[in-house]
């Protein structure tokens, strides 16, 4: 058939002679005509049934076991109709494989004249069910996995369905149109290729599906020309709701562009995310507006205050009663108590203005033990500064604050009993150290003072003459020993070269451990 013969049709007029090439012509214009718009306007596939009987994996794949393919209307990629009118079985593979069972177009001549030539009338469109290794252009029904002889896998998956192509101008076939492969009997529709739409859309059931990409999204919004961010809620409220339970930050996560940093939302939990380790969460009001906290506020580990200029943590009193002081409260099972600043005189609690921490249990002032305490203030006036003064009218204790009288009048000679072990918990301490002795010869005379076989200082006095018996008071001295190490210690009395000591010789040692 010449390719312009397809754009004529018979006309037919009263009279004319017909030959067989007439009605030819006929059938050819309408075949074309319906099987062009079948091949560009529509997606091959199934149209309507052409169910495959299951298969129960396991069963033995041998000449005897039959699929049944229902009746039904398919369309293949050439715009031909494939229709089978009755139910079809079909004989399995047997060999090894994974093998497709398809339908194809196919047409035999059937019917021959009754005056025995060797001529047909009819055109039988029968088509042809079958077993193949690739499917090429034959609709896919089934897939079936054959191993060891067995069925071992079945699969109706992979059957495509017919829809509607959307031509455009650089092919034949742009975006589709089609329900979907995954489940036989969803009514879902499957589109390939983008989506635009002008006007309105309205969706009267949710929307669904693994991923979404919109430049710009506006709720809420009447004027498309108003949305200023890529996701912008007007006038309504956003809720995300989790799949699941997990405290994990992965509800929502807001993330920079390079992805280093961030803040997720779990259950109950609000978290710094992103590749960088170290990442602190700010919380920032604008102009005079606070930060407020209206249930309890619990700090699991350290709470930090810098000194910035205008950074406080404020606790404000709501009324001047006596239960609406500015409060900082603690509680546990078993302790309650409040640290905070009275500005008003309750002689049973505190004096007008003081900072107080109190046992709420024991209805007394707490006590408070203190690591480290650092009071420092400096105010600037013209050129004078002015330190702050820390001040208690109590007892202040500390492990690392701490007097020992390690001799007290110990009678020589020296080194004698002038030997004593003393524990320190390391830092400074201040050695107070006095005694007599004789000088035997003219000059200085005294006693060495040792820690841990170390000389830290002497305490002396000088000896006009030598060789006497004439004894002298040695001049007290305090000695500082800094960056003593923790733990146990040796102090040991021992006479200079020059000096004697006796029984009437009297020694005294005492220690001054300081904080610092």
């Amino acid at each position: 058939m010449a390719a312009n013969d397809i754009n004529k049709r018979p006309n037919y007029f009263d009279g004319q002679f017909l030959q067989d090439i007439d009605f030819r012509a006929e059938q050819d214009y309408y075949l074309d005509r319906q099987r062009r718009f079948g091949r560009l306007l529509c997606v091959s596939g199934i149209s309507e049934g052409l169910t495959v009987s299951a298969v129960a994996i396991g069963t033995a794949a041998n000449s005897s076991l039959k699929f049944t393919v229902a009746e039904g209307t398919a369309i293949d990629s050439l715009g031909r109709q494939l229709v089978l009118a009755n139910a079809t079985t079909i004989a399995s593979k047997t060999t090894d494989g994974v093998w497709l069972l398809t339908i194809r177009y196919d047409q035999q001549l059937t019917d021959p004249q009754a005056d025995g030539a060797e001529s047909f009338t009819r055109w039988q469109e029968t088509p042809l069910l079958e077993f193949v290794l690739d499917a090429k252009g034959n609709i896919v029904l089934a897939r079936v996995t054959i191993q060891n002889g067995t069925i071992s896998a079945f699969d109706l998956t992979v059957r495509q369905y017919a829809g509607i192509a959307l031509p455009n101008a650089t092919s034949s076939k742009g975006a589709t149109l089609r329900t979907s492969a995954i489940n036989p009997n969803s009514d879902l529709a499957v589109l390939s290729g983008s989506l635009s739409i002008t006007g309105q859309l309205s969706v009267t059931q949710p929307i669904s599906g693994d991923q979404a990409t919109f430049n710009a999204i506006g709720i809420g919004i009447t004027n498309p020309a108003d949305i200023s961010k890529k996701l912008q809620i007007e006038q309504g409220e956003l809720r995300i709701r989790a799949s699941h339970n997990q405290t994990t930050a992965d509800i929502a996560a807001f993330l920079s562009l390079d992805q280093k940093q961030g803040l997720g939302v779990g259950s109950n939990r609000i978290e710094a995310i992103g590749s960088n380790p170290d990442q602190s969460i700010e919380l920032r009001p604008k102009g005079s507006g606070q930060v407020a906290v209206m249930q309890t506020l619990s700090v699991q580990k350290d709470a930090i205050a810098e000194a910035i200029d205008d950074a406080h943590l404020n606790i404000t009193a709501t009324s001047r009663n006596f239960s609406d002081y500015a409060k900082l409260r603690f509680q546990r099972n078993d302790f309650s108590g409040w640290l905070g600043y009275h500005g008003l005189s309750d002689p049973a609690q505190s004096k007008a203005g003081e900072f107080v921490l109190w046992d709420g249990a024991q209805k007394q002032p707490a006590a408070l033990k203190v690591g480290d305490l650092v009071a420092t203030r400096s105010i600037t006036a013209g050129t004078s500064t002015t330190g702050v003064t820390l001040r208690s009218d109590g007892t202040i204790r500390s492990p690392l604050w701490k007097v020992t009288q390690l001799f007290n009048n110990i009678p020589g000679p020296l080194p004698g009993k002038a030997n004593a072990k003393f524990s320190s918990q390391g830092g400074t301490i201040l050695v107070f150290a006095s005694g007599t002795g004789v000088g035997n010869k003219v000059g200085p005379i005294g006693i060495k003072i040792q820690i841990d076989s170390k000389d830290i200082g002497v305490v002396q006095a000088d000896s006009p003459t030598g060789g006497g018996t004439t004894r002298y008071c040695l001049i007290g001295n305090a000695i500082v020993v800094p960056n003593l190490g923790a733990g146990e210690h040796t102090l040991i009395l021992a006479p200079l070269d020059n000096t004697n000591t006796n029984d009437r010789d009297y020694f005294n040692v005492t220690l001054l451990e300081f904080p610092f």
